[in-house]
């Protein structure tokens, strides 16, 4: 009996201690599964597999485990993989965006450029900027200052309120900035304009429209290393604009530097041509009041102008009765006055009926009709304008005795027939004709008497069915060198 109990405690007691040492073992391997997932959820590069005898309890479930581990980490590593790649991808995406706005900007930028550098007119350019401007960007207003003719030109626009340009000088808080940028040929970035203006201004600063603007970008406009002028963009709010717009702008100003400059030069051109024009204008009205206009524009093209001859033409003499005597007990102011007033006059009727001033000899005036062979009428409109000028010189004379003034009454004779034409001398020429005709015209004047127009028997024949004219008759009269000759009052009926 006590050895079967013997027997009995010794086999309890193996049984405990296998026991024992199997929970012993059992709880080791937890635990080293345990610290092995650790590693798996750690990433722990030093990670091993869970290694157990096929025979224990846990060699299933270390198998499994080896298993999830495995697939864990590939499946992190995809994972890993997969975030990198998006990373990569969001990198590209920007690059890509980014390029796209270059690309976008420089595109724009060439347009733009083409346009405002092939325009001539300030306005236009302005107008074509600030649109652009303010549909790419956050902008209330431009300013601009530049110089023409070494003369600074202020101007501004806005939203509401098209290309202004202020005459005179503004305020000097309104002109501070762009006086500055000019001044250091820096630009000027002021997210808040009403915080950060005290290094630049001593005073807030506000646009040439009168506005406080909230953000300002200021930039010189340098042509050739020298600033002519700068800009300035502002608005309420800098939020939107960003780094692009500011490099845009910056490029932009260059291109205006060029297209402001082209606008000085043809300014200057425009003033030189119409300087240019005003003086020819003048010189060839000068010359017109000496030489027919033919005649005139031969001597412009080739410096010389050939001699005419001409079949027929109508040449009228003017001279004032009693000149000698009447001139010498005037001033000598009021005869030269009294002579200009009836000449000028007479200048005008001879315009109206296109007739050619040859020249004034003393008191006596030579003009011509006929020159142009394609004029009809022109033997008519002499007749009209030689008894247009007396009848201003009748009433003249009246006027003038009222005044208890001297006045001159006056003969006017005409003849019609062949003449040379052409110009004398070389210095203060003179256009002239020659010819018996102006003789014969001469001695018609002569003939006539104070208040008439006296015509020869040549210019009669031309003009005498004329219904616009009544002839009267005049005996033959002798003429110094030409005997006697047949002549006629004209008078021109109403």
């Amino acid at each position: 009996m006590l050895a079967f109990l013997t027997i009995l405690a010794v086999l309890l007691a193996s049984t405990l201690l296998w026991n024992f040492f199997r929970l012993r073992t059992l709880r080791e391997k937890i635990v080293e599964l345990d610290d092995k997932a650790g590693m798996v959820i750690n990433s722990d590069e030093s990670l091993m597999q869970v290694s157990f005898k096929k025979d224990t309890e846990l060699s299933d479930l270390a198998l499994h485990f080896n298993q999830l581990s495995r697939k864990y980490l590939e499946a992190k590593e995809k994972v890993s993989q997969l975030l990198e790649e998006n990373i990569r991808q969001e990198d590209l995406d920007k690059k890509v965006t980014k390029y796209k706005e270059a690309i976008s900007q420089i595109e724009l930028l060439s347009v733009l450029g083409r346009r405002i550098t092939g325009s001539l007119n300030v306005e236009e350019i302005i107008r074509t900027v600030f649109n652009t401007l303010r549909s790419s960007m956050e902008m209330e207003s431009l300013d601009l200052l530049y110089f023409q003719d070494q003369n600074p030109i202020y101007g501004w626009m806005n939203s509401e309120q098209d290309w202004t340009t202020i005459k005179g000088k503004p305020d000097e808080e309104k002109e501070a900035i762009l006086h500055w940028v000019i001044s250091n040929g820096k630009e000027v970035h002021l997210k808040d304009a009403r915080v950060d203006y005290r290094q630049y201004t001593n005073e807030p600063i506000l646009t040439l429209s009168g506005d406080a603007p909230g953000y300002v970008l200021a930039f010189p406009m340098i042509l050739k290393e020298k600033v002519i002028g700068a800009l300035m963009i502002s608005g309420k709010s800098g939020s939107g604009i960003k780094d692009y717009h500011v490099d845009f702008i910056r490029s932009l100003t260059s291109y205006m530097a060029v297209a402001l400059d082209n606008c000085t030069v043809y300014h200057l051109l425009d003033e030189g041509k119409h300087q240019i024009e005003e003086e020819k204008s003048r010189s060839d009205k000068l010359l017109l009041n000496i030489l027919p206009a033919e005649i005139a524009e031969e001597l412009k093209n080739s410096g010389k102008a050939m001699a005419r001859h001409f079949d027929n033409v109508h040449v009228l003499f003017t001279d004032f009765i009693g000149f000698t005597q009447l001139s010498a007990s005037m001033e000598a102011s009021e005869l030269v006055d009294e002579i200009n007033a009836c000449f000028t006059a007479f200048d005008e009727i001879g315009k109206k009926y296109h007739l050619e001033k040859i020249k004034t000899i003393g008191d006596a005036y030579m003009t011509v009709a006929g020159l142009n062979p394609e004029e009809d009428s022109a033997l008519e409109n002499i007749i009209l304008a030689a008894g247009e000028m007396q009848s201003f010189m009748a009433k003249r004379y009246t006027m003038r005795i009222k005044e208890g003034k001297k006045a001159f009454q006056m003969r006017a004779g005409i003849h019609s027939g062949p003449v040379t034409a052409g110009i004398v001398g070389s210095q203060k020429f003179q256009y002239d004709l020659w010819g018996d005709t102006v003789n014969t015209a001469s001695r018609m004047e002569s003939s006539s008497q104070a208040g008439e127009v006296n015509i020869s028997n040549s210019t009669y024949l031309q003009v005498k069915d004329n219904p616009k004219f009544r002839f009267d008759p005049r005996e033959a009269i002798e003429v110094k060198g030409k005997g006697k000759m047949d002549m006629y009052f004209v008078h021109i009926l109403s």
